[in-house]
């Protein structure tokens, strides 16, 4: 192998440029025109990806196309465009990613597809098998052609499924395991490793592992349960210590807000504790960025006592610049209630809040689990 394909800019013309390179004699083979006519002033190509297919290779740009190209004969085959909804409107999104799907069971359904990632963290799935044009008629008739908002050459194509926010801030790197129907996917901010799994006879993916961490530092971080002594624990396997004494509990800062528990003995431990179900869902229908100005704020302090953690919440935080102090549960790994607050405190946020004198900053629990200290 001596020869490259390398996208950029043309500076001149402020266009996309894609050139074939010989990489020993340093001299360019071959300067493709097949993307020229169709680019805008200031569209660049983000990623590329070899297809299984010999000399067609997937280009994707900042505007939210991915076309699909015939190197050999220097012709464009057809285009997948990408786009968002916002207040003002449908907005184009940046193509980050590519993948291929190669193995044998996309094959014997007569699929091809693609899977592509976005600047706003969600993955779009494509069939590239032509349909045929009495599949065509009947979906028109179910208004598929007006949904895919393409031309009818691009709208041959098929959306299976969109992995919707998959990867908060978006996605980084995408590839399909070799002849496995196995999609790992990272993310630019979340500091995540996702595995997705297509399984599904409608060809949904669900996530099948995942392994995520703070996306910003954290604040506080201890182990779970700290012993009587608050020295640690010393697992030993001799003593029957099991993997949930390894437990290290970790506070995220302002930027994330986050609590979540990270085990150093076994990772399918790991898991985000719950501040409230659809949140993220919730955050979309206001128009928010995520999900982080619905949680709570940055945790400060907390502590935490097993003696009652089968009666009731064993874990309390207190929060920067925030009066009220807060109850979790790590048995269900969420908010249990109750909020701990002084009678005449107000708990909605329409509401004027207590005074700046009342903000905790320090708490403390009872060994007995039942009394709970807040300074």
């Amino acid at each position: 192998v001596n020869k490259v394909v390398l996208a950029g800019i043309d500076c001149s013309t402020n266009r996309m440029k894609m050139i074939l390179l010989n990489i020993r004699s340093g001299k360019v083979v071959h300067d493709f025109k097949c993307l020229t006519k169709h680019s805008e002033r200031n569209e660049v190509i983000t990623v590329m990806e070899q297809s299984p297919a010999v000399d067609t290779i997937a280009a994707g740009t900042s505007l939210g196309r991915v076309h699909l190209l015939n190197l050999r004969h220097d012709v464009k085959l057809f285009t997948l465009n990408h786009s968002r909804r916002t207040k003002t409107g449908v907005v184009p999104v940046k193509v980050t990613a590519l993948s291929f799907r190669t193995d044998g069971g996309a094959q014997r359904q007569g699929l091809a597809p693609l899977a592509v990632g976005r600047d706003d963290g969600d993955v779009s799935v494509w069939d590239l098998t032509p349909r045929d044009s009495e599949e065509d008629d009947d979906r028109e008739g179910f208004g598929a052609s007006k949904k895919m908002g393409r031309n009818k050459r691009d709208a041959q194509r098929t959306l299976l499924t969109t992995l919707s926010q998959l990867h908060r801030g978006g996605v980084s790197h995408l590839t399909y395991l070799p002849n496995e129907p196995l999609l790992l996917s990272s993310g630019t901010k979340s500091n995540s490793l996702v595995m997705t799994i297509f399984d599904s006879p409608d060809h949904s993916g669900r996530p099948l592992r995942s392994r995520v961490g703070h996306s910003a530092p954290p604040g506080v971080i201890r182990y779970l349960h700290p012993g009587s002594m608050g020295g640690g624990i010393l697992a030993n396997a001799s003593d029957g210590t099991d993997a949930s004494s390894c437990q290290i509990l970790s506070a995220a800062g302002p930027r994330e807000r986050t609590l979540r528990v990270f085990s150093t003995a076994r990772s399918v431990l790991d898991k985000e504790y719950s501040q409230g179900k659809g949140l993220t869902k919730r955050a979309r229908e206001l128009g928010l960025g995520d999900r982080t100005e619905l949680l709570l704020p940055e945790i400060v302090a907390f502590t935490t006592c097993e003696a009652r953690n089968r009666d009731w919440g064993d874990l309390v935080t207190i929060h920067r610049d925030h009066a009220m102090a807060y109850v979790w549960s790590t048995r269900r790994g969420a908010q249990s209630g109750p909020v701990l607050r002084q009678s005449n405190w107000n708990v909605s946020a329409m509401k004027p809040p207590p005074p700046v004198r009342c903000h905790a900053t320090s708490v403390c629990i009872s060994s007995c689990g039942n009394f709970v200290l807040v300074g």
